[in-house]
C-alpha cells in the first residue's frame, strides 16, 4: 500500500499541475469572473478563464449579491450593438401546420376536429362518445378522449344517451294482453339440477300468466322452441303473436324448420325484443321461479331431483301463478 500511495503522488507531481483548493485569488481575478457572470457568460467558461471552480464561482456570485457590490453589465456602444442587430438574423418561419392534423390534447380539440364529432352526432343521434371515438379512429385515424367529446356535447347541447349506470330515456311502457292467446311470452332460464346445469324454457299467456309450455332440455336451442310451441298450440291453440328475446333459439331462421320460419308458416307474428332492454322479458323470467321455489330452491341452483328421483316436470293450474310439482316416472 505504501509504495503505490508514492507511485500515485509522484505520477501527480510529474504533471505539473497544482491541486485548486487553497489557491488565492486576487480582487482583480475576481471582479474579473462577476463581470463576465453579469455579462451573461455561462459559469463553466468563467470558470475555466480564471482557473477557478464552478463551486467558488457560485459563492462569490451570492456574496456579491449580499454585499451588493456585483457589477454591471458593460453596455454595447451604438456601433456595437448596430452591427449585432445586423449579424443576427430572424429564424425561418415554420411552415403552417395542416389544418387536418390533430392538436396536442393539452391544447384542446382543433376546430376540424370538433366539426367532426358535431357531424358524426348529427348523422346518428343514438352515437354516445365511445361510438363517435370509434369512428374518428377508424376512418381519420384520430385518437380523441372520450371528456373532450363529451364537452363538445355539451357546447353543442347534445344530451347524452347514457348518464352514469342508467340509461336515461322514457318511462318504460305497460302493456297487457286484451284476450286469451293474444300473446305469449317466451323465455329461457338457466338452473342446476343434481350438479348439472340444464335450461328451463317456458311459455306463457301474457294475458292470464298462464304456462302454456314448458320444456327441460340441456341447451335452448330452436328445436326445442318449435316443439314447446307446437305442443302448446295442440293443448291451447294458436296465439295472435309471440314476444321473445334475441336469443339464438328464437331468433333461428337459416333452417328449415327453425323457429322463426314455423312462426312465418303459423301466420304467428314475431315480437323481438330490443338489445340492452330486458324488461319484456321479466314476466317469463318470473315464471320459472315459483317452479324453482316449488323444489324449496332458487331458480338458479337446484341441487335436487323429483320427489320419485325423475326429473322435475312441471304441471299448470288455471289460477294465474298456480304451479304445482309433478315428476315423471
Amino acid at each position: 500500500m505504501p509504495s503505490r500511495s508514492k507511485k500515485k503522488s509522484t505520477r501527480r507531481r510529474s504533471k505539473g499541475k497544482k491541486p485548486l483548493r487553497g489557491k488565492r485569488f486576487t480582487p482583480e481575478q475576481k471582479e474579473h469572473a462577476l463581470l463576465l457572470v453579469a455579462s451573461g457568460v455561462e459559469r463553466v467558461k468563467a470558470a475555466k478563464a480564471i482557473d477557478t471552480t464552478t463551486e467558488s464561482l457560485r459563492r462569490w456570485v451570492n456574496a456579491a449579491k449580499a454585499n451588493g457590490t456585483m457589477p454591471q453589465p458593460p453596455h454595447p456602444s451604438p456601433e456595437q450593438s448596430a452591427s449585432s442587430t445586423e449579424a443576427v438574423q430572424p429564424p425561418p418561419a415554420e411552415p403552417a401546420p395542416s389544418p387536418y392534423k390533430p392538436r396536442d390534447p393539452g391544447q384542446g380539440l382543433s376546430t376540424v376536429e370538433q366539426e367532426a364529432i358535431v357531424e358524426l352526432k348529427q348523422k346518428h343521434p343514438s352515437y354516445g362518445p365511445a361510438q363517435v371515438r370509434a369512428q374518428l379512429k377508424r376512418f381519420k385515424g384520430w385518437r380523441v378522449s372520450l371528456k373532450a367529446i363529451k364537452r363538445v356535447f355539451k357546447q353543442n347541447d347534445f344530451e347524452l344517451v347514457h348518464k352514469g349506470s342508467r340509461p336515461q330515456g322514457p318511462e318504460p311502457i305497460r302493456f297487457e294482453a286484451p284476450h286469451r292467446n293474444a300473446l305469449w311470452m317466451m323465455d329461457a332460464a338457466e338452473m342446476r339440477i343434481c350438479g348439472g346445469k340444464f335450461h328451463l324454457l317456458v311459455a306463457i299467456d301474457d294475458f292470464s300468466r298462464f304456462c302454456v309450455g314448458h320444456c327441460l332440455g340441456d341447451s335452448p336451442n330452436s328445436e326445442t322452441a318449435v316443439e314447446v310451441l307446437r305442443q302448446a298450440i295442440a293443448r291451447h291453440g294458436k296465439p295472435e303473436a309471440v314476444r321473445t328475446d334475441r336469443g339464438g333459439a328464437f331468433v333461428a331462421r337459416k333452417q328449415e324448420g327453425d323457429f322463426a320460419r314455423v312462426l312465418e308458416a303459423e301466420m304467428i307474428d314475431h315480437i323481438v325484443g330490443h338489445s340492452y332492454h330486458p324488461r319484456a322479458a321479466a314476466r317469463s323470467r318470473r315464471s320459472s321461479a315459483p317452479s324453482a321455489a316449488s323444489c324449496g330452491t332458487s331458480s338458479t341452483s337446484m341441487t335436487a331431483p323429483g320427489p320419485s328421483g325423475g326429473w322435475p316436470s312441471f304441471s299448470t293450474n288455471t289460477t294465474n301463478d298456480a304451479r304445482t310439482w309433478a315428476s315423471t316416472a
